[in-house]
């Protein structure tokens, strides 16, 4: 099997945002936790973007230090590994606030990894 090239690490965080933003992003705190539906979605999409931050390498995640690889990771293992710990407020801030902004950078650094 050969390995896959990490370029597409970044379209599977790029993906993943795009769904947790789809899913939640025009709900309220309220709606979105009181529809486990669609908290269960995000989390599986946030598991997602943490394996595949995992996955980029280390030489890229230090070139774009401003990109939160570290806590995109360690939010994964929170979600796979704590799920019975996982702090509502601590997703609800991810999806509302830290999501745009992910895939905002996400957008621009694959872009700008497209032309080398």
């Amino acid at each position: 099997m050969s390995e896959r090239n990490w370029r597409l690490f970044l379209l599977d965080i790029r993906e993943s945002a795009s769904r947790v933003l789809e899913y939640a992003g025009s709900m309220s705190r309220e709606e979105f936790l009181g529809d486990s539906k669609t908290v269960d979605a995000v989390i599986r999409n946030l598991a997602i973007i943490g394996e595949a931050a995992k996955k980029v390498p280390a030489d890229i995640r230090r070139r774009y230090p401003a990109v939160e690889w570290k806590k995109m990771a360690g939010l994964r293992d929170i979600v796979v590994h704590d799920y019975f710990g996982i702090d509502e407020d601590i997703i609800w801030d991810v999806v509302s606030v830290k999501m745009p902004e992910l895939l905002q950078q996400i957008e621009w650094l694959t872009g700008e990894l497209s032309s080398t």
